[in-house]
């Protein structure tokens, strides 16, 4: 409920103003963007991650035109660029803000921004991702097309190269139809955009197929106190933000845990270096 989770995170910003709650509501805004996003808008996958399982993922909210999609995606600029002020080295805000300006055309920043993330220890299999849809953006499609066969065949890496195939002549409906079989926890716009390409409609595997970070590796939303006490041992610091809401935080596993009331229900790790390269869709993007 992206609703809720601007509510919860703006509910605790002028207590804590920290990078992390700026990114996130950025995320909320940009995901907002996406739901309007025109089909005709689609270039290239952008990799920011959420679980939209726990979505209205079949709403149709998408406009006709790009002005409600890109005021979203400025809207999530913006709390980025705060994220970023807060924490130069901030290398998730500098990733997120490569997606947005590759969204807004603005190439030359979404490249400095991606060099940022990749010199601060963001995921290079990540970062590659998003050179490859800039890439595609650009037409330089034989140049993509060598990078994307560098990475795992991810929902994401299929995505792209199916993109490439439909602008370059070749078949794509393989690629979509894996990229589809494949796409549980990726954004109902790029499904969309495949299913288009596909003649019959494709089923999703009914299992998710996703690794998990072993960061989290035992734990989920839902997990109560006496659980994750268990699991990490005792917070170093516990702090109640606002009623019913409290954070733990284990500043030498790089990890904060949000709780509503006993349950977690969000989790931060802001040292993306110690998951493997290969998690594209791991609890850490949700």
């Amino acid at each position: 409920d992206l609703n809720r989770s601007e509510q919860f995170f703006k509910t605790y910003q002028n207590k804590f103003p920290g990078r992390e709650v700026y990114n996130n509501i950025g995320v909320i805004q940009y995901h907002r963007g996406l739901y309007r996003m025109p089909i005709s808008r689609v270039n290239g996958i952008i990799p920011i991650g959420m679980d939209f399982q726990t979505l209205a993922d079949k709403m149709v909210l998408r406009g006709k035109s790009t002005n409600d999609y890109t005021e979203y995606i400025i809207r999530a600029k913006k709390e980025f660029m705060q994220a970023v002020s807060a924490d130069p080295d901030y290398a998730l805000a500098h990733f997120n803000l490569a997606n947005v300006y590759l969204d807004l055309d603005d190439i030359p920043k979404a490249q400095d921004h991606l060099s940022k993330a990749e010199a601060l220890g963001f995921s290079e299999q990540k970062c590659n991702l998003v050179r490859s849809s800039i890439l595609i953006q650009q037409k330089k499609f034989d140049e993509a097309t060598s990078l994307l066969r560098s990475l795992p065949k991810v929902p994401e890496v299929l995505f792209n190269r199916g993109v490439i195939a439909m602008n370059t002549g070749r078949k794509s409906e393989g690629l979509f139809t894996q990229f589809l079989q494949n796409s549980r926890n990726i954004h109902p716009v790029y499904q969309e955009f495949a299913q288009s390409q596909v003649k019959q409609p494709v089923e999703m595997q009914p299992e998710e197929i996703l690794p998990e970070c072993r960061v989290f590796q035992g734990m989920s939303i839902g997990t109560s106190k006496n659980k994750m006490e268990d699991l990490l041992g005792k917070p170093q610091k516990s702090l109640s933000l606002v009623s019913g809401i409290s954070l733990w935080t284990y500043p030498e596993k790089s990890i904060k845990i949000y709780f509503e009331r006993d349950k977690a229900v969000f989790f931060v790790h802001s040292n993306p270096v110690d998951c493997r390269d290969d998690i594209f869709n791991s609890y850490l993007d949700k």
